[in-house]
Protein backbone atom coordinates (compact mmCIF):
# COMPACT_ATOMS: atom_id res chain seq x y z
CA UNK A 1 0.00 0.00 0.00
CA UNK A 2 1.67 3.41 -1.18
CA UNK A 3 1.69 5.90 1.51
CA UNK A 4 0.47 9.62 1.23
CA UNK A 5 1.64 12.45 2.35
CA UNK A 6 -0.20 15.67 2.73
CA UNK A 7 1.88 18.40 3.26
CA UNK A 8 1.20 21.69 1.57
CA UNK A 9 -2.16 22.15 3.73
CA UNK A 10 -0.26 21.54 6.85
CA UNK A 11 2.17 23.85 6.14
CA UNK A 12 0.01 26.58 4.74
CA UNK A 13 -2.29 25.59 8.36
CA UNK A 14 1.23 26.35 10.45
CA UNK A 15 2.27 29.26 8.98
CA UNK A 16 -0.97 31.11 9.69
CA UNK A 17 -0.99 29.36 13.06
CA UNK A 18 2.53 29.96 14.21
CA UNK A 19 2.13 33.74 14.80
CA UNK A 20 -0.88 33.79 16.45
CA UNK A 21 0.98 30.53 19.15
CA UNK A 22 3.80 32.90 19.12
CA UNK A 23 1.90 35.77 20.19
CA UNK A 24 -0.19 34.08 22.42
CA UNK A 25 2.81 31.79 24.10
CA UNK A 26 4.26 36.25 24.72
CA UNK A 27 1.22 36.38 26.96
CA UNK A 28 1.15 33.53 28.79
CA UNK A 29 3.10 31.91 31.59
CA UNK A 30 4.35 28.73 30.72
CA UNK A 31 5.03 26.01 33.56
CA UNK A 32 8.72 25.74 34.23
CA UNK A 33 9.22 22.65 35.94
CA UNK A 34 8.84 21.63 38.89
CA UNK A 35 9.33 18.18 38.88
CA UNK A 36 13.55 16.52 38.98
CA UNK A 37 12.62 13.46 37.14
CA UNK A 38 14.55 14.33 34.12
CA UNK A 39 15.68 10.88 33.64
CA UNK A 40 12.47 8.57 33.88
CA UNK A 41 10.66 8.41 30.57
CA UNK A 42 6.84 8.37 29.84
CA UNK A 43 4.62 7.41 26.66
CA UNK A 44 1.20 8.80 26.89
CA UNK A 45 -1.75 8.80 24.80
CA UNK A 46 -4.94 9.22 26.72
CA UNK A 47 -8.14 10.57 25.03
CA UNK A 48 -10.45 12.91 27.73
CA UNK A 49 -8.89 11.64 30.87
CA UNK A 50 -9.19 13.41 34.04
CA UNK A 51 -6.42 15.51 34.46
CA UNK A 52 -5.89 14.12 38.54
CA UNK A 53 -5.37 10.65 37.26
CA UNK A 54 -2.95 11.92 34.83
CA UNK A 55 -0.76 13.75 37.68
CA UNK A 56 -1.25 11.17 40.15
CA UNK A 57 0.05 8.29 37.67
CA UNK A 58 3.01 10.81 36.91
CA UNK A 59 3.75 11.63 40.68
CA UNK A 60 3.54 7.97 41.24
CA UNK A 61 6.05 7.14 38.40
CA UNK A 62 8.70 9.97 39.51
CA UNK A 63 8.46 9.55 43.45
CA UNK A 64 7.55 13.34 43.92
CA UNK A 65 3.67 14.74 45.47
CA UNK A 66 1.84 17.13 44.61
CA UNK A 67 -1.52 19.08 45.76
CA UNK A 68 -4.23 20.74 43.74
CA UNK A 69 -4.49 24.51 44.51
CA UNK A 70 -8.96 25.02 45.05
CA UNK A 71 -9.34 26.34 41.72
CA UNK A 72 -7.99 23.21 39.94
CA UNK A 73 -10.85 20.68 38.80
CA UNK A 74 -9.22 16.79 39.14
CA UNK A 75 -12.02 16.11 36.80
CA UNK A 76 -11.21 17.91 33.82
CA UNK A 77 -10.53 16.14 30.96
CA UNK A 78 -6.97 15.85 28.92
CA UNK A 79 -6.48 14.55 25.63
CA UNK A 80 -2.55 14.29 24.96
CA UNK A 81 -0.34 11.86 23.05
CA UNK A 82 3.10 12.07 24.24
CA UNK A 83 6.11 9.83 23.13
CA UNK A 84 9.01 9.04 25.02
CA UNK A 85 9.53 11.95 26.91
CA UNK A 86 10.85 12.54 30.38
CA UNK A 87 8.41 13.07 33.46
CA UNK A 88 8.99 16.67 33.94
CA UNK A 89 8.28 17.19 29.97
CA UNK A 90 5.08 15.17 30.39
CA UNK A 91 4.15 16.99 33.38
CA UNK A 92 5.05 20.52 32.07
CA UNK A 93 2.85 20.16 28.89
CA UNK A 94 -0.13 18.62 30.85
CA UNK A 95 0.06 21.62 32.88
CA UNK A 96 0.39 24.23 29.97
CA UNK A 97 -2.78 22.30 28.61
CA UNK A 98 -4.96 23.42 30.95
CA UNK A 99 -3.43 27.04 32.06
CA UNK A 100 -1.38 25.69 34.87
CA UNK A 101 1.55 26.27 36.79
CA UNK A 102 3.17 24.85 39.61
CA UNK A 103 5.28 25.67 42.68
CA UNK A 104 7.79 23.65 44.85
CA UNK A 105 7.25 24.52 48.79
CA UNK A 106 9.56 21.97 50.03
CA UNK A 107 9.09 18.43 48.93
CA UNK A 108 5.44 19.34 47.78
CA UNK A 109 4.33 20.34 44.16
CA UNK A 110 1.77 23.26 44.28
CA UNK A 111 -0.44 23.62 41.18
CA UNK A 112 -2.62 26.10 40.36
CA UNK A 113 -4.04 28.22 38.21
CA UNK A 114 -1.68 30.97 35.98
CA UNK A 115 -2.79 34.03 37.22
CA UNK A 116 -4.35 36.51 35.12
CA UNK A 117 -2.91 39.49 34.32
Amino acid sequence: MKKTWIVAPVVALLGTALPAMAENAASTTIPTSCVAAKGKIVTLEVKSAPLGTLLSMLAKKGAFSYVLDQGVNPDWKVTTRLNSVSISDAWDAILASQGLTCSKRGNVILVSRIPKP
